[in-house]
């Protein structure tokens, strides 16, 4: 038996716990976990794997998948509208970047902060970022988790 997993219209496999498709970016909130199926034809670009990810610690089945460039809000391309008191997290509310094997985490927004560990990020300051770091985005707070070091 295989695990469970999402699988988006661009023919993507995102974790069963996904809500953003880790290759397009579109919403996966009422797309059912079901067994894999072989897909012949896919473009292997929908199949990457997600370098990183954020699980909401206030509600642990949210996670969210990072690449590099991903911008993480509620009109991001981790769009994070499901969550309860997103209200509080802007539109485009922060950027991770992957470079030269580190994570990278820049404020985008102009009025809720952005913290790593309790210390705010400065607005278009690059700040970097560990696995296991807390990240904040205004009230709601993440665990960042490396999946490819």
């Amino acid at each position: 038996m295989s695990e469970l997993c999402k699988m988006c219209s661009c023919g993507a496999s995102n974790n069963a716990y996904a809500f953003i498709c880790i290759a397009c970016g579109a919403s996966l909130m009422y797309i059912p976990a079901e067994e894999p199926s072989i897909n012949f034809g896919i473009n292997e670009e929908c199949n990457k794997t997600p370098l990183a990810r954020l699980e909401c610690l206030s509600q642990p089945e949210f996670v969210f998948q990072l690449q590099d460039g991903f911008i993480i809000g509620r009109q991001g391309e981790a769009d994070i509208s499901p969550l309860e008191k997103s209200i509080y997290i802007s539109g485009k509310h922060a950027r991770f970047t992957y470079r030269e094997g580190r994570w990278l985490i820049e404020h985008l927004s102009g009025t809720n902060a952005t913290y790593v560990n309790g210390v705010k990020v400065i607005t278009g300051n690059l700040q970097e970022i560990h696995d296991e770091d807390k990240i904040t985005l205004a009230n709601t707070s993440f665990l960042f988790r490396e999946v490819i070091k």
